[in-house]
């Protein structure tokens, strides 16, 4: 892994983190896998999931620290969507926003030197990568509302 000290390359590199992040936990559901293999899994030299030239930009630390994070906070933030959803239910979403929610909540929940304006657009542009109608609103919605509640004293 590069260590570049641009701001700039940083940003890339927890975005390309939360990248891999919300492809590995959508294999998830496919895989019988734990959250340390789909670590394990993400470090053998044979996946797919980016260039090489982006896997040496990707910041390895911060990743494993949110999909361990994400394994040991599951049931609490899935109960954190499903309150703030009320009428819709985390399991009939779409598995890859289900996906972008949950971390999207980890980060917000965990992560407080990370501000939660760019937790929001960065899970809004992922939602938007992976579609074109209206998940991306309703990611930003959810988002948006777990972030005021999560972090009240961001936003007042």
């Amino acid at each position: 892994m590069k260590i570049n000290n641009s701001k700039n390359n940083l940003n890339i590199g927890k975005s390309l983190s939360r990248l891999v992040a919300v492809q590995l936990l959508y294999k998830k559901n496919f895989d019988d896998i734990t959250f340390p293999k789909i670590i394990e899994e993400f470090n053998q030299s044979n996946n797919h999931l980016l260039y090489e030239n982006q896997r040496d930009d990707m910041d390895l630390v911060f990743f494993e620290n949110l999909v361990n994070h994400l394994s040991k906070s599951l049931e609490s933030i899935d109960k954190l969507i499903s309150d703030y959803l009320q009428n819709n239910k985390l399991d009939r979403l779409e598995l890859i926003l289900a996906a972008i929610l949950r971390l999207a909540t980890c980060e917000l929940l965990e992560f407080a030197e990370i501000p939660a304006k760019v937790i929001i657009n960065e899970y809004v542009n992922l939602t938007n990568a992976f579609f074109d109608d209206q998940q991306p609103l309703l990611a930003n919605g959810v988002i948006d509302g777990l972030a005021r509640k999560i972090r009240e004293n961001e936003f007042s």
